[in-house]
């Protein structure tokens, strides 16, 4: 029994000790995937979140750091305090698109771009930042829009239009109105 009890124990100290090994290289290669992020977005991103959080820090943008475990948003790089925690909603919604235009600047592989409603809590500043950087920034992008606002639909559309770029407008409501009008009879 104490035998049996004692292999039991070594395979024990076996699997811990190769678990130890694979969490190590876990942990490692998590740190060298978000450094390498970190490292090839940390400009983009820092450019882009100035110019859509322009009432937030003057718009001086915000920094992305690694600790290697995590990624965090800094108002002054090597600040332990992130960011994030002290902003409201619609800086927020901001720093996410930031975030994800400078994700997808650096690393699609197409040329769509598809944006769910990013004015919902955008004040009006920030949308004219973020249809400019859309217009600049994502030019060689088919970018589609979805937004509930007509007039921010009419404004991007305006901007695209008066830079000789391409823009048009669908209004599934009024597509589908004929349609429910012939269900409904």
């Amino acid at each position: 029994a104490y035998n049996r009890a004692d292999l039991q124990m070594k395979k024990a100290c076996r699997l811990r000790d190769n678990l130890r090994k694979l969490k190590n290289i876990y942990e490692n290669e998590k740190r060298v995937y978000l450094e390498s992020i970190v490292q090839e977005i940390e400009i983009l991103f820092h450019i882009y979140s100035g110019r859509l959080m322009q009432s937030y820090q003057q718009g001086l943008g915000i920094f992305i750091e690694n600790d290697g475990n995590t990624i965090a948003f800094n108002e002054t790089p090597g600040n332990v305090y992130d960011a994030v925690f002290s902003m409201s909603s619609g800086q927020l919604s901001a720093l996410v698109l930031s975030f994800t235009l400078a994700l997808n600047k650096r690393y699609a592989k197409h040329s769509l771009l598809l944006v769910d409603d990013p004015v919902q809590t955008l004040d009006d500043i920030n949308v004219a930042g973020f249809i400019e950087l859309l217009r600049t920034e994502f030019a060689d992008r088919q970018v589609i829009m979805s937004t509930h606002e007509d007039r921010m639909s009419a404004y991007f559309r305006y901007k695209y239009k008066k830079y000789g770029m391409s823009a048009s407008r669908i209004n599934f409501m009024e597509e589908a109105s004929p349609v429910i009008t012939r269900q409904l009879t």
